[in-house]
C-alpha cells in the first residue's frame, strides 16, 4: 500500500517536470528548464537528483543536449525548432539524500536512507511557436492511489 507522502512525491515530481515543459520555446535557454525544476523541488523541501539528465532525441539515443534539471552555470546553448529531448527529472523525499549505484549499472542508483524517489518523463519538440510534448499520458498514478489512500 502506498503511503499518503509516497503519492505527494509523486504529484511534486510530475509538477517539476511539467515546470520544466512549460519554459521551452524557441531562443530559451536550456538552463531555464533546470532553474523551473529546482524550483518546484526546493518548494516542496525534495531533493532534485542531480545525476539525472535529460537528453537529446534523433538518429541517436541519450546524445545532445544535455537536459539538466538542476539550477546549472554549464551553457548548452539555445533551444531551436527541430530539437527534440527529453525532461525527466527525479525528485527524493529527503533533502540532501546521500545516494550509491547498485552493482556496475550506472542506471540503478538509491538513497542509502531508503527515501522514496519519482520521476516523470516526456519527450518534447521545440516549435516555430513554443513546444509540443510528443509522449503520453502518463499512467495514471492518481486513480490507481485512490482506493490505497481512503
Amino acid at each position: 500500500r502506498p503511503r499518503k507522502s509516497a503519492y505527494l512525491l509523486c504529484e511534486v515530481a510530475e509538477r517539476a517536470r511539467d515546470a520544466g515543459i512549460a519554459v521551452c520555446g524557441p531562443g530559451v535557454d536550456f538552463r531555464e528548464i533546470g532553474k523551473a525544476i529546482q524550483g518546484v523541488a526546493d518548494e516542496a523541501n525534495y531533493d532534485n537528483f542531480p545525476m539525472a539528465h535529460g537528453h537529446g532525441i534523433g538518429s541517436y539515443f541519450h546524445g545532445r543536449p544535455q537536459v539538466e534539471h538542476v539550477r546549472s552555470t554549464k551553457d548548452v546553448g539555445l533551444m531551436r525548432p527541430g530539437m527534440t529531448f527529453t525532461i525527466e527529472p527525479v525528485l527524493i523525499e529527503q533533502k540532501n539524500a546521500d545516494w550509491e549505484m547498485l552493482g556496475d549499472d550506472p542506471w540503478i542508483v538509491r538513497a542509502r536512507s531508503a527515501a522514496w524517489s519519482a520521476q516523470f518523463e516526456h519527450t518534447i519538440l521545440i516549435t516555430d511557436t513554443g513546444h509540443q510534448v510528443l509522449t503520453g499520458p502518463s499512467v495514471d498514478y492518481k486513480a490507481l492511489a485512490k482506493e490505497s489512500l481512503q
